[in-house]
């Protein structure tokens, strides 16, 4: 599985199309407005695009909050540094690299988590500002998860609804080109999500995550007093 991927489909679809690119299958529709080629393409893609935006943005923010929470002081400087590097970065291509390295780094860390004894019992031990801080940032780290399966879905409905109209078909490459991309993501959703629920009952905080996108709004993350 390479979530990271979903950042390098995200840009790839805003450069395209120029417009700012955002999970359960079944809520597809409801989530983007349908798609299916039968309305305004155009703006069933600028949809699209805002739909990944919003997921990258989600996935992004969650993932550095659990790397303040979870990872060593060496990991939290190496992503710093990195995340440092990505905000100067002008070249898409080179930003879209940095990107998926950062993302990355951010499933491993999420893996290791799961298994690393010293950062479950620091996180059992610690007060309940920063078990919630914990519980929040994996909430939203999953929700993005979901929004990028809905995605799957919602793409599939758009590039099906067009594609006998070779003109329209061209307007819709970009998602076209984007659903390889996402699907591994989607598919290793359970891996990511299970690996955030076992490393917060070894911590001994009841994991709460979403079980669907639609309606979903992230939870509100307050920081917590570092040691």
């Amino acid at each position: 599985m390479k979530p990271s991927l979903i950042l390098s489909v995200a840009l790839t679809v805003g450069t395209l199309v120029a417009t700012p690119a955002h999970a359960f299958l079944g809520a597809a529709s409801s989530l983007l407005g349908g798609g299916g080629g039968g309305g305004n393409v155009e703006q069933d893609v600028a949809n699209f695009n805002a739909t990944m935006n919003n997921a990258v943005n989600l996935l992004n923010t969650s993932g550095q909050q659990l790397m303040q929470a979870l990872a060593s002081k060496e990991q939290q400087a190496v992503f710093e540094e990195k995340m440092k590097a990505l905000s100067g970065i002008t070249d898409a291509k080179e930003k879209n690299a940095k990107m998926v390295e950062i993302q990355a780094d951010v499933s491993a860390l999420i893996k290791q988590a799961e298994t690393n004894k010293a950062v479950q019992e620091e996180l059992k031990n610690a007060d309940a500002t920063k078990k919630q801080f914990v519980m929040d940032a994996s909430f939203n780290y999953a929700l993005g998860l979901l929004q990028t399966v809905e995605l799957i879905a919602t793409g599939n409905n758009i590039v099906k609804g067009v594609m006998a109209n070779p003109m329209m078909a061209l307007k819709v490459v970009p998602i076209k080109d984007a659903l390889p991309l996402i699907q591994p993501l989607a598919s290793g959703i359970k891996d990511s999500t299970g690996s955030l629920i076992n490393m917060m009952k070894a911590a001994d905080i009841k994991p709460t995550l979403p079980t669907s996108a639609k309606g979903v709004e992230p939870k509100k993350v307050t920081s917590f007093k570092k040691a």
